[in-house]
């Protein structure tokens, strides 16, 4: 990748280029020509900022390195990556979408939403088909549900249209310590230590567009 300052490569396949923070492909967006990077959010809800001594998350790669101030670690496509997919339906009874889905869900639905906030348990479960997967997330949604904001985890992830991280134009990232779409370590075991990651989405401020997403 072009502005790569440093390439860690991870025993589990992942390849993560460390790019030059002001060369990230969302400044490839002509609307961000010029645009100033905003490091931390103006302000967090309450409950929302992060507790210095929490646990950070874990990748496989930091065994093998880690990505210098300055840079953002990005996880390399490769030919054998499945492409990630749209958010899944939210379930309806008259949704053909849906069909072949089996949720357990929870939503809440009020009038005006800062955002959001769960601690999600990391797990790898089996599947059995190559079409089946395995999600976890925390949704935002707009009233009519074609538009979402999703952070979550996907097993086998599953082949359909949509864009993800920093393959979606215009997704600038500021943290040089996760790589999205990268593997989270470690997993949770049934009926032993139990692993969760706390990820938050909310709006940086009333008088911007900017959505903030924490982990």
């Amino acid at each position: 990748m072009a502005n790569t300052i440093k390439t860690i490569k991870s025993a589990d396949g992942d390849v993560i280029d460390c790019v030059n923070i002001l060369k990230q492909p969302a400044f490839d967006h002509p609307l961000l020509q010029n645009h100033t990077i905003q490091m931390r959010p103006s302000s967090y809800p309450k409950r929302i900022e992060a507790k210095d001594n929490v646990r950070k998350l874990q990748q496989p790669w930091h065994l093998n390195g880690r990505c210098p101030e300055g840079t953002v670690p990005i996880h390399r496509t490769q030919k054998s990556d499945k492409k990630y997919p749209k958010g899944v339906t939210r379930p309806q009874s008259d949704s053909e979408v849906t069909k072949g889905h089996e949720y357990a869900i929870a939503w809440a639905d009020y009038d005006k939403y800062m955002g959001g906030k769960a601690e999600i348990n990391i797990w790898n479960p089996r599947v059995q088909a190559g079409g089946d997967f395995s999600v976890s997330q925390i949704w935002l949604m707009s009233k009519n549900i074609q538009t979402s904001i999703e952070v979550g985890w996907i097993a086998d992830g599953y082949v359909n249209t949509g864009c993800y991280n920093l393959q979606c134009s215009g997704f600038v990232q500021v943290n040089h310590a996760i790589a999205l779409g990268g593997t989270v370590t470690p997993i949770s075991v049934f009926d032993g230590p139990q692993y969760k990651m706390t990820v938050s989405i909310f709006k940086a401020s009333m008088k911007t567009n900017d959505e903030d997403l924490a982990s």
